[in-house]
């Protein structure tokens, strides 16, 4: 059974809007379809909608690993069918051995459509967790020139400026990446990501006051939340000249990261490199690392 009539649930209008666009563009001979949706908006839903309706024997999800967890009882929700998932271990697409061909598969989708922001997005992320720093800033610039309501891609490419001592790009850039989390926030002023990036960009930008104010908001509205620690922890590092906060930050986030990617990002993210000889600190990233079957033993020094 294919179909509407294997949805258990009803989609919502913006969701059937979606497949009636996949579906003119599979009635028309295309192959793909990219539905850009924002985050609360049912994309999980969608996806499985598309995959029933079109009878889809497999799917390939790409997704972080921490919420992987997600899918299946979405599919259990959404599917009237029977639909087996399978959830691949992140680990096999980042090994030495497969760099060169996600690199190749990034390169790809640039050549098909060089104004992706996803495929600028992600060739950005992949540069700069493979150490490729420099080369990452055009992608984040190029995916932040996409879509005027991105604030991350452009605050990576403040990171990566800083990094390579580049002070007067850093700071133009911060500008830029500032607004658009000012309109964030504005738009949603419990966005803790948003807060934290801005409190990152305020301690670079000298507003070292509203810096803090911002990170105790972000805080306040989400204390759990493991990135958000990352860029205030950033920020303290950085800008605020509080490495001991930094350290104090980090810790929650030490504790519960579930994925060898964000082991990777932390490597190669040259903000903490101030903090990285600090017994406290590879205390924690050494236990980190046992934990996720990275390491053999945990620091002990």
């Amino acid at each position: 059974m294919t179909g509407s009539a294997a949805f258990r649930t009803v989609p919502w209008k913006h969701q059937q809007e979606a497949l009636a666009f996949v579906r003119g563009l599979f009635g028309g001979g295309k192959h793909g379809a990219m539905i850009a949706a924002a985050m609360g908006t049912g994309k999980t839903a969608i996806t499985i909608y598309v995959a029933i309706e079109h009878g889809f024997r497999l799917i390939l999800i790409l997704s972080p690993l921490r919420v992987v967890q997600v899918w299946k009882p979405q599919f259990e929700i959404h599917s009237g069918v029977p639909i087996l998932v399978v959830a691949l271990d992140d680990s096999f697409a980042h090994v030495r051995a497969k760099r060169e061909e996600a690199e190749r598969q990034i390169k790809t989708a640039l050549k098909l459509n060089p104004d992706s922001w996803e495929a600028n997005r992600e060739a950005a992320r992949m540069l700069f967790r493979h150490g490729h720093v420099r080369e990452a800033i055009s992608y984040f610039e190029k995916a932040g020139s996409l879509i005027d309501s991105d604030w991350h891609s452009p605050m990576m490419a403040v990171g990566c400026y800083r990094s390579i001592g580049e002070k007067d790009a850093a700071l133009k850039g911060a500008k830029v990446a500032l607004d658009r989390t000012e309109r964030a926030i504005g738009k949603d002023p419990t966005n803790s990501h948003a807060l934290a990036a801005g409190a990152n960009l305020l301690g670079l930008l000298g507003e070292k006051h509203r810096a803090r104010e911002w990170m105790q908001r972000a805080l306040a509205f989400d204390p759990s939340n493991l990135s958000m620690r990352y860029n205030l922890a950033c920020a303290l590092v950085q800008d605020l000249d509080d490495p001991d906060a930094a350290l104090q930050m980090l810790e929650p986030y030490f504790e519960r990261i579930n994925s060898s990617t964000f082991i990777r990002h932390l490597e190669a993210d040259h903000d903490l490199d101030p903090i990285r000889e600090r017994p406290h600190f590879k205390a924690m990233l050494a236990t980190a690392k046992q934990r996720l079957g990275l390491a053999e033993a945990a620091y002990n020094g």
